[in-house]
């Protein structure tokens, strides 16, 4: 066991009558399968934005760590395979429902021939499931926080199950005060354990590189469940912007404008102002749609309740901006359609304010 690992069990539980090999004792000695000091010997890490469900059975489970452990697997799984290294990986989690989840994100991706070729495995189980075992790697999923380190029995199981590296991903609000631990894990480079703090988004994350790859559900199980609205938002834009281009394209039939006349002259149709104030409507909405529609998704992520509101306001004021302009006169435009602007500065407010979350964070 990694002097670094054994440290905490030794001094807390063992009352220091612990003895390390003297392979391990050496300044040489160093065993890192991923590079950079987040991944060293003990990593205690924070997930600021863990969101604790529990079952019927009041077992606990967190996406947000699940995504995070899947991600992690997967690097350790391309380092063993690149490296043609034997790497035994155990995630332990205090729930039964954590270890559900986390299997099923998992699910046979390492029970590959490949994978057996290089050597590498993946146990996940309870607390209780890993007595007598012993891994490369640990991942402990605390799920609500390390309260369940409270008893030292489970303490020592959980904390000594790691030859050479151990990670342990929590998600209490009050993590800096988490004193036994952070006070004695000051083991990557001289820095505290808790300088790690992940401040965890769908897809952006603090000094963890987080790209949930491996599968999209990964990212799927990130969002909040009220991104769906989202998501409906923009589908129903995607009809209004379909009865805009059925109604040019009638346009140009009636009026005679053919393709590619963008904006008919006198010359092309006696009609040629209607047509144009038809395509007008059209094109003035196609101009605002990509800033629309990135604003929906990124904004959504942090406040999808705020921004499907404003949404649906910008859909349905653009629908009466062209039916408005469709009849001819310009100013119809305005009474209606004319708060399909104020709604997307809306959009652009909210987006601000997410961006200035993220930097303060």
């Amino acid at each position: 066991m990694h002097p670094m690992i054994s440290l905490f069990p030794n001094k807390e539980i063992y009352g220091k009558k612990l003895l390390n090999g003297p392979n391990v004792e050496e300044k040489s000695y160093k065993k890192q399968f991923l590079e950079g000091s987040m991944f060293g010997s003990f990593s205690f890490i924070h997930l600021a934005h863990g969101k604790v469900e529990f079952d019927q059975t009041k077992s606990g489970k967190n996406m947000v760590e699940v995504a995070v452990i899947v991600e992690l697997v997967a690097k350790l799984y391309d380092e063993s395979f690149k490296q043609k290294q034997k790497i035994s990986v155990g995630c332990i989690t205090p729930y039964n429902a954590q270890v559900t989840a986390i299997q099923n994100k998992l699910g046979d991706t390492y029970k590959t021939r490949e994978a057996a070729e290089c050597g590498f495995y993946v146990k996940v189980g309870t607390v209780d499931e890993f007595q007598g075992c012993e891994e490369d790697v640990i991942i402990i999923s605390t799920v609500t926080g390390v309260g369940f380190l409270a008893k030292r029995e489970r303490a020592n199981v959980a904390l000594t199950r790691a030859r050479n590296q151990r990670g342990i991903f929590e998600t209490n609000p009050n993590y800096k005060n988490l004193s036994a631990i952070n006070r004695n894990s000051r083991y990557n480079n001289g820095r505290s354990s808790s300088d790690f703090r992940i401040p965890l988004k769908p897809y952006q994350s603090g000094k963890f590189p987080i790209t949930v790859r491996q599968k999209m559900t990964g990212i799927v199980d990130l969002l909040p469940k009220e991104y769906g609205y989202i998501i409906f938002t923009l589908a129903a834009y995607y009809f209004v912007n379909l009865y805009m281009q059925i109604q040019v394209g009638r346009a140009r039939k009636k009026y005679n404008v053919l393709y590619p006349t963008l904006y008919a002259t006198e010359a092309d149709s006696k009609d040629y102002e209607l047509f144009n104030c038809i395509q007008r409507g059209h094109q003035n909405s196609l101009e605002s749609l990509p800033i629309f529609f990135v604003m929906m998704v990124v904004g959504g992520l942090k406040h999808p309740l705020i921004c499907t509101g404003l949404g649906v306001a910008y859909t349905v004021a653009r629908f009466f901006y062209f039916t408005g302009y469709s009849s001819g006169d310009p100013k119809g435009r305005l009474p209606i359609g004319g708060f399909n602007s104020l709604a997307l500065m809306g959009l652009v407010i909210v987006n601000i304010w997410f961006g200035m979350s993220l930097v303060r964070e």
